[in-house]
């Protein structure tokens, strides 16, 4: 199984009564919930309101979050879920078979970039999780 193979379906229980998803300009600076970083003034990035069991809701993603989603996720998803799910379920792929499916599921330079140095460091830090000790 390589990673064009992967389907990231996060188990989301609760149906939304309404969901509205734009492209915005940033007037003040947000924080992606996907991966933390802020999104600058002048910065396009997504924003998606809701509304689920009575409760209304707002999420930002920046736009490269936004495509690594795009990508891999192919059913429901949890905002704030993205990188924990790509640990989980793409990055012992791409460690077996390589990552080249991966990124050729994405369109732009900017995300190949980011989730190589995601991956990067995912694995660095379970190198140093399989060490022996000494």
């Amino acid at each position: 199984m390589g990673c064009a193979d992967v389907c990231l379906d996060m188990d989301y229980g609760e149906s939304n009564e309404f969901y509205a998803e734009k492209v915005v300009t940033a007037r003040k600076p947000h924080k992606c919930c996907e991966c933390g970083e802020i999104i600058a003034v002048g910065t396009q990035y997504e924003r998606v309101a809701g509304k689920s069991e009575g409760d209304f809701w707002t999420s930002r993603s920046c736009l490269l979050c936004r495509e690594i989603r795009r990508a891999f996720c192919c059913g429901g998803w949890v905002f704030g879920e993205l990188w924990d799910s790509v640990r989980e379920g793409i990055f012992p792929v791409w460690k077996e078979s390589g990552p080249w499916d991966c990124l050729a599921k994405l369109d732009t330079d900017e995300a190949r970039a980011k989730i190589t140095a995601e991956y990067r460091e995912w694995n660095h830090e379970n190198d140093l999780d399989e060490a022996p000790d000494a």
